[in-house]
């Protein structure tokens, strides 16, 4: 909630619970621990219950947090339509990189073992330790 021209994560009896270790221009509602954050320069963020921040606001876009991976963009660009180009990346709870950006496209995991995503023009799998487990071959 917005109090005071800052940002305040309040519980249900309305009380501050925190006020985040950074300013940002919107927070969406948590899923879970974990809520995505915008700073101005229209970059993305995550973090956690406590305001403290999981993943600095330095990406174009970042999923939800899913079983303790976020999938994020770099370079895209967000409208209305969705993302455009830029590339694919996967962070863990901390905002470390489990796979750099590198993917024209990302998917949730597969049957939570499995990422699928698209490079060149060609689908494939990874899995959670950023192992390319599979992709298609072109003739």
């Amino acid at each position: 909630m917005k109090y005071e021209s800052t940002w305040k994560i309040f519980n249900k009896d309305i009380k501050i619970l925190i006020k985040p270790a950074i300013s940002f221009v919107a927070i969406e509602p948590f899923i879970g621990n974990h809520a995505r954050i915008w700073v101005k320069g229209n970059k993305w963020g995550l973090i956690d219950a406590n305001g403290i921040v999981l993943a600095k606001p330095q990406y174009d876009w970042v999923g939800y947090h899913h079983n303790g991976t976020t999938w994020v963009n770099i370079g895209g660009s967000v409208g209305y339509s969705g993302i455009r180009g830029g590339r694919f990346g996967l962070i863990n709870t901390q905002g470390e990189f489990i796979i750099k950006p590198k993917f024209d496209w990302i998917y949730d995991f597969w049957n939570g073992e499995l990422l699928e995503f698209i490079l060149n023009k060609k689908k494939g799998y990874v899995n959670r330790n950023g192992e390319i487990v599979w992709i298609e071959k072109k003739c």
